[in-house]
């Protein structure tokens, strides 16, 4: 899910992975979508409204649970990003961002080690313009981190980029 702001600049708020959604958020509060749904692959797209979801929740209690808890990891990596756009430069964000992308593109439970994303795409993950990521995957590359192709990163040196985002996985 993405935000464009009025002036222009993209900020991507969540990834999902096959088989996730996306936080109901506004089928429980009634409030306004919160950002805009882009597919990077394939998707299966199932809508419910509020009354059916609120039905649906009476039946299954367990459901709202399960929302809920949803809603509340999205919570956790939204703090985590608005953290890391406080505390982190562009370097270390995107970083962080190559490997989590990594996870999430996993294969076999393992971290793929070609990240399939292009520089927009990584520009809205880290809160970037595509012109800056050009500029520092170019850095990356030059001390042996990654290598850059089109519409995607192979990863050289993971424990590199560990260290520079400050992960410690």
């Amino acid at each position: 899910m993405r935000r464009v702001a009025q002036e222009g600049f993209e900020s991507v708020l969540c990834v999902r992975r096959p088989g996730e959604y996306f936080c109901p958020v506004t089928v429980i509060d009634c409030g306004p979508q919160l950002g805009t749904a882009e597919a990077w692959g394939d998707v299966v797209l199932l809508e419910a409204d509020r009354e059916q979801f609120s039905a649906l929740c009476d039946t299954h209690p367990e459901l709202m649970v399960m929302v809920q808890g949803t809603c509340i990891g999205e919570i956790r990596t939204l703090m985590r990003r608005v953290e890391s756009f406080a505390f982190r430069n562009v370097k270390e964000r995107l970083a962080m961002a190559i490997l989590e992308e990594s996870h999430r593109q996993r294969t076999n439970g393992r971290p793929v080690e070609e990240v399939r994303i292009t520089q927009q795409e990584l520009a809205g993950l880290v809160g970037a313009s595509r012109e800056s990521i050009s500029r520092t995957m170019t850095r990356l590359e030059r001390e042996g981190l990654v290598k850059a192709g089109r519409a995607r990163i192979r990863i050289l040196d993971r424990h590199a980029l560990r260290v520079l985002s400050g992960r410690r996985k």
